[in-house]
């Protein structure tokens, strides 16, 4: 019988324990998950048009927007001339329709929530559900997006808001709308709070919801905040609310941050460290982020535009450009 050369013998008694010990590289959530809808509201300057002003925010990025977020009033004429552009350039509208007229009379949550067919608020409502699903393409829709915020606080209270969102989706679905996709929008706050604010308050219900959106922000020095805030600080509860309803897509339909103008650079650092959040795997609830690319009009000090500084435009650009954030929603 022949005897095993000694070299064998010591790779048969090794191979085994470099196996035990081998593990493989842990996967990326980039490489093993759909990526990230990206897009924004853009706010227009000197008279520009919000087509214009679009097309001049993705000229500075260097990219085309997947979806751009859309706010109308209550008897806004749809579709716009911006909806229809949208339509037919392949972008996607996150589209929110606050209980207030052109005229700034508001509509009763409670109005809503009680209106009878053949009513003219009931009419509304079904207008609404009509020009929705004429339109042919798939939209994100909101009604009275941040429900919870000063803004609506004449409105009603957060009952009245459940139930007027339940009668707003109970009438589309009789339209028979196909083509919309509920998305509920709550501000940051709301998923901190333990009072009258809180998301609990507010929720619908998963039957008459597909998604759910905070608005976050840095307010660092401009409002009440003297805290710089990394977006994952400022969403982390919102992160684990979304663990407890998993059938919920969560989205950022609002973001943003202001400048330090004492240490140059770190909004583009901010702007980096948003970048890979939404990469890692316990942030993959998440499906769509829109930058609020304007200035807060209540707030004359809140500047969240990308462009604030040559450096935070160079980390916006690059979160732009990734590959992870695709280019259609």
């Amino acid at each position: 019988m022949r005897r095993r050369p000694a070299r064998l013998l010591i790779l048969a008694i090794l191979f085994p324990l470099v196996l035990s010990t081998y593990e493989a590289p842990p996967s990326t959530a980039a490489t093993t998950r759909a990526k990230m809808i990206f897009g924004a509201y853009v706010q227009p300057r000197s008279g520009e048009t919000l087509q214009e002003a679009i097309l001049r925010f993705e000229r500075m990025i260097d990219e085309k927007l997947a979806a751009v977020r859309v706010y109308f009033k209550w008897d806004s004429k749809f579709p716009s001339p911006l909806a229809r552009w949208l339509k037919h350039t392949d972008r996607t509208m996150f589209m929110s329709v606050k209980s207030m007229r052109e005229n700034g009379s508001i509509i009763k949550w409670a109005d809503i929530a009680n209106a009878r067919r053949g009513s003219p608020i009931y009419k509304r409502i079904r207008h609404w559900a009509r020009v929705i699903k004429r339109y042919h393409k798939t939209v994100y829709f909101t009604f009275n997006h941040e429900p919870e915020a000063p803004v609506s606080y004449q409105m009603g209270s957060a009952r009245a808001f459940r139930r007027a969102w339940r009668k707003v989706i109970t009438v589309f679905r009789r339209v028979g709308v196909h083509n919309a996709r509920y998305l509920l929008i709550m501000t940051a706050y709301a998923f901190e709070a333990s009072d009258w604010h809180a998301i609990r308050h507010w929720y619908p219900g998963n039957r008459y919801v597909h998604a759910v959106g905070a608005d976050p922000y840095n307010w660092y020095k401009c409002r009440w905040s003297e805290r710089w805030t990394p977006l994952g600080d400022t969403i982390e509860k919102f992160r684990r609310w979304g663990r407890h309803h998993r059938q919920e897509k969560l989205f950022l339909p609002e973001w943003g941050s202001v400048e330090d103008w004492s240490s140059p650079g770190r909004k583009q650092r901010w702007f980096d460290a948003a970048r890979g959040l939404f990469k890692r795997d316990r942030w993959s609830q998440f499906k769509g982020i829109l930058y609020f690319h304007a200035d807060d009009q209540t707030h004359e000090k809140c500047n969240f535009y990308a462009d604030t500084s040559s450096s935070a435009l160079k980390g916006f650009r690059a979160m732009a450009n990734d590959p992870f954030y695709r280019k259609e929603a």
